[in-house]
């Protein structure tokens, strides 16, 4: 996804006189083409997110459209109280894209992880947050990010994802997209990990004859009320799967929304619970020490299932 975000920012850089590229200590060859191309509207901060964030703010004020790019959770822990008090508060039109979410940035250790970052940002005023699944919709979600009016975060992971799309699908902020009908349950998922439900709505397929809406929640905020209900309605059971804390992320969002209706549905949430990850090893690796694995998956749901 790293590499389809910068591809695609130096085409819309094109189209956008206005945009401005702001980025910590990040360097590829996508990056290098940018900044030969486009070095008056390139700023690099170095390991100074916060006063990055602050200085996005300065140049939204003034008619520009920065992108902050850095890595996730130094955008959204470092720099927290600027994204509040500068853009949100002030509703500047800041494009926050944070890559290496979830536990992308394998090997760096805990501190590197990014999956307390939608809990934390979600809760700020005006703050869009978008999660695309995979490469081919990074960049439909960078175009709408680009023509809305509020700051937005983009949730990006790194490289070698799953891809879901066989070509780059439609994309609006605040909708969904039903992925895959079915009767007997629904499962929601956000970013990359929806690969991994997918395979595990197949096996529950394969296995029980259990047929699944799967759901590509691109959009966690605002959230597609409308389509979880109507899903909810016709299943009765819900199961959102999320790299990212069950604590105020996705699954939070879900029964925030199942619990002001009066639809009757049973909800599971599948994610880190309650715990930093300390493993070491590939992006695989960790999700199945911590229970996101496909087959993991699959038992978790076939368990509530059978509940």
């Amino acid at each position: 996804m790293k590499t389809a975000f910068e591809k695609s920012l130096l085409g819309l850089m094109e189209q956008y006189e206005k945009i401005v590229l702001l980025t910590a200590d990040e360097h590829s060859p996508e990056l290098t083409a940018i900044r030969e191309k486009f070095p008056s509207r390139c700023f690099s901060f170095g390991i100074a997110e916060f006063n990055m964030v602050g200085a996005a703010a300065g140049l939204s004020r003034a008619g520009f459209i920065p992108v902050v790019y850095t890595v996730a959770s130094f955008l959204a822990f470092r720099s927290i109280e600027a994204i509040r008090c500068n853009i949100c508060i002030n509703n500047f039109k800041v494009i926050l894209a944070g890559f290496a979410s979830g536990v992308k940035i394998n090997n760096f250790g805990p501190v590197h992880h990014a999956i307390e970052d939608i809990a934390v940002l979600r809760a700020l005023p005006e703050l869009v947050l978008l999660s695309p699944a995979s490469v081919n919709e990074v960049k439909p979600v960078l175009k709408a990010a680009l023509e809305t009016t509020s700051p937005v975060y983009i949730r990006l992971g790194k490289a070698f994802e799953t891809e879901i799309y066989d070509s780059p699908p439609s994309f609006t902020i605040g909708k969904c997209e039903l992925i895959r009908e079915g009767w007997d349950l629904t499962i929601i998922a956000t970013g990359n990990i929806i690969a991994n439900a997918i395979d595990a709505a197949e096996l529950l397929e394969k296995e029980f004859a259990i047929s699944t809406d799967i759901i590509n929640m691109s959009t966690i905020k605002p959230i597609d009320k409308e389509a979880i209900l109507n899903s909810a309605t016709k299943t009765h059971r819900v199961v959102t799967v999320e790299e990212h804390q069950v604590t105020g992320g996705l699954g939070g969002a879900i029964s925030e929304v199942l619990a002001k209706s009066d639809v009757n549905a049973k909800l599971e949430i599948i994610g880190f619970n309650d715990k930093f990850c300390t493993a070491y090893g590939l992006h695989s690796d960790l999700l199945e020490a911590y229970g996101l694995s496909a087959v993991q998956i699959f038992e978790r749901i076939k368990a509530f299932m059978e509940e």
